[in-house]
């Protein structure tokens, strides 16, 4: 987000979007980590994920597995959690393929450009 927040980049649509998902995982992460505190469990930096994880949804089933004989558990880490991943995969398809529909036929970099710029705009204005 703050990469394309900058003035030299000007995606304000973007930078808009992205800090609204980035909020959205981070609530998720104090939710996450209240409830292990409410359970008496200590915080450590162990609870910190790998860089290299990239797929949350893997990362989430994993979290379920481990949380089988913990309904409460399971239950508090996956909803509504998993269901807000899934939308939000199924949200960035869709605002891909919404660029990729404008970008169409775009012969040169200028109308790569428009197309980009029209896009921000449009997800600025909410209207993707």
């Amino acid at each position: 987000a703050a990469y394309f927040d900058q003035d030299t980049v000007n995606r304000p649509g973007l930078a808009k979007f992205l800090y609204e998902a980035a909020s959205e995982e981070r609530g998720h992460a104090m939710m996450m980590m209240d409830y292990l505190s409410l359970r008496g469990l200590p915080i450590s930096s162990s609870y910190y994920l790998n860089q290299n994880d990239v797929d949350v949804t893997e990362a989430i089933h994993k979290v379920i597995e481990d949380c089988e004989k913990d309904f409460h558990g399971a239950d508090v880490f996956t909803n509504p959690v998993l269901e807000e991943q899934h939308d939000g995969i199924r949200k960035i398809k869709g605002l891909i393929k919404a660029f990729d529909d404008m970008a169409l036929g775009a012969a040169d970099k200028n109308a790569i450009f428009l197309a980009e710029y029209l896009f921000d705009k449009k997800l600025l204005e909410g209207t993707l």
